[in-house]
């Protein structure tokens, strides 16, 4: 298993093209997460979009029960052998280690755990561990840094938060490695523990997950719609400087019982659409956004509704945001994209016009 799971991820580099890519006089860079669970999936992608990824963040280390960081373990054998196969005629010069508060325990895995993060936080002796253990991973061959996904804080961690990215920042730069934070998507000031301003100033890059307008908590529809994107889009580029500024899309949908309430499934583009034709559902699309949606009837006859995203709706919201001014996209996740994405995204942001290119550029101040 290890090895297929070497052979896949040499088979994804291979594919990827560092740095921006020139598209109708406006650079856009697009990275994606590669997950443990469909490397297979993301390798598909890479072939299908070979000109599209400029950088790739494993999403392959979590936190232990101690409050450290640690690889995933088929991941840890890899990096033990010096990746001397994978670098083999390669060059991967933006390949990112996201850490995310994934806790491991004797009785599973606690996803998303704050608790941790807040005793890493509080703790001197284990925050400076803590951030010892990111900079050992940092230096990895192959790896320019690491990308902080902690997620779930609040705002009384907010200035604690700040203060330990901003010492891991210090010493990630002076190694010659690089930060990159992930924060949740809002549109306005002091609604949890993430001072973007401050983050923005410590790290080199903030991803901003501009996703889940409507999710397992809510009601049926759109992951994101147009209008979300544009306040938080708005938000972030009066926080973070544009160069640093990163909008992360979701690739996904989700299968909503019609009336709410549980049963909520999440569902691939692919799995969206292997089941509008297994049940001879017609997809609809929202006016002006774009977004994709279909009901159908399960089992049991009670309705359902299914609302994701293709390569039609992701396009429309590249050519929105490259409007404004944003240049960096990140993909949730690598495994189960729309066909033809690549192409749907760098048409949407051709399709710009020109006077809006210059767009609106933040400030950390």
């Amino acid at each position: 298993m290890a090895m297929d799971w070497f052979r896949g991820m040499m088979l994804v580099f291979a594919l990827i093209v560092c740095g921006a890519r020139p598209v109708g006089g406006v650079e856009l860079r697009v990275g994606g997460w590669l997950v443990p669970w469909d490397v297979e999936g993301g390798r598909r992608d890479a072939l299908l979009n070979p000109n599209m990824f400029g950088e790739v963040s494993l999403f392959m280390a979590r936190l232990g029960a101690d409050g450290l960081p640690r690889l995933d373990k088929a991941f840890a054998r890899e990096a033990a052998a010096g990746w001397s196969g994978l670098r083999s005629g390669l060059t991967i010069s933006r390949l990112w280690l996201t850490v995310v508060n994934d806790v491991e325990t004797e009785s599973g895995v606690l996803l998303k755990d704050r608790a941790t993060v807040v005793r890493v936080l509080s703790e001197a002796d284990l925050r400076a561990a803590h951030i010892e253990k990111l900079v050992e991973l940092a230096r990895m061959p192959g790896v320019i840094g690491i990308e902080l996904d902690y997620e779930g804080l609040q705002l009384v961690d907010a200035h604690l938060y700040a203060q330990f990215v901003e010492a891991l920042g210090g010493r990630l730069h002076a190694i010659s490695r690089s930060l990159a934070v992930v924060v949740p998507a809002k549109s306005e000031a002091g609604r949890d523990g993430y001072i973007w301003s401050r983050l923005a100033r410590a790290s080199d890059v903030v991803r901003v997950m501009a996703y889940e307008e409507h999710g397992t908590w809510s009601g049926p529809g759109p992951v994101a719609t147009l209008g979300f994107l544009r306040r938080v889009a708005e938000y972030a580029l009066g926080e973070i400087p544009g160069d640093r500024c990163c909008i992360a899309l979701g690739a996904y949908g989700f299968d909503w019982p019609a009336g709410g309430g549980g049963g909520v499934l999440d569902r691939t583009y692919a799995q969206a659409q292997t089941a509008a034709a297994r049940e001879g559902a017609t997809i609809q699309r929202t006016p002006g956004d774009d977004n994709p949606w279909y009901r159908y009837r399960d089992n049991s006859g009670g309705s359902r509704v299914v609302w994701f995203e293709d390569a039609q709706s992701l396009g429309q919201k590249v050519r929105m945001l490259s409007g404004l001014g944003i240049r960096n996209f990140y993909i949730w996740r690598m495994g189960g994209l729309p066909p033809r994405l690549e192409s749907s995204l760098l048409e949407g942001s051709r399709k710009v016009p020109r006077e809006e290119i210059s767009g609106r550029r933040g400030s950390a101040s």
